[in-house]
């Protein structure tokens, strides 16, 4: 079994036992077969994002606490948008040059789901005045060791390697 599926198997089960749950109670509230709790909490067996999505609503935790994912290079972020475009909605596009290669900084990552789009909004837009008064665009920077990765507020994304977060100076 791969690091982290063990990693989230105890993840989960401290989290049960944090909140003082007996996996009988916890496969009541998530809705699980018991034998597939004891599966995941043991390793023998990994949940779907959906399955942890519902083990995460039980215990009262968000799914990234449950899974602690960490976005140390650009290739954990493409791991995690591979993922993404395979279990949803979500679309990739970007322009093209004279050449047909697409230009990076064109790429755009949008959702079908207007679901997904509010859940983004509320996320990360619900203060977007004040990120606008603070940062210009209510984008989010986000600095890694590989450079900067940007997500503006109509959810295109910039990559920048090699360059570091610039804070516009204050007024």
């Amino acid at each position: 079994m791969d690091d982290k599926y063990l990693y989230i198997a105890e993840r989960l089960k401290a989290f049960r036992i944090i909140r003082n749950m007996k996996q009988e109670e916890l496969s009541k509230k998530s809705g699980l077969n018991i034998a597939n709790i004891r599966s995941y909490e043991s390793g023998i067996r990994y949940a779907k994002p959906e399955t942890l999505k519902h083990i995460a609503d039980a215990l009262d935790v968000s799914l990234n606490d449950l899974i602690n994912i960490a976005y140390g290079t650009t290739y954990d972020i493409i791991s995690i948008l591979s993922q993404m475009k395979e279990n949803t909605c979500m679309e990739i596009t970007g322009e093209t040059d004279a050449n047909g290669e697409y230009i990076p900084s064109s790429i755009q990552i949008s959702f079908k789901d207007d679901n997904i789009n509010k859940k983004i909004i509320e996320q990360f837009l619900s203060n977007k005045r004040d990120s606008q008064s603070s940062y210009g665009s209510g984008g989010i920077e986000v600095e890694f060791p590989d450079g900067v990765h940007r997500i503006d507020a109509d959810f295109s994304y910039y990559s920048t390697p090699g360059a570091k977060v610039k804070r516009p100076k204050k007024r």
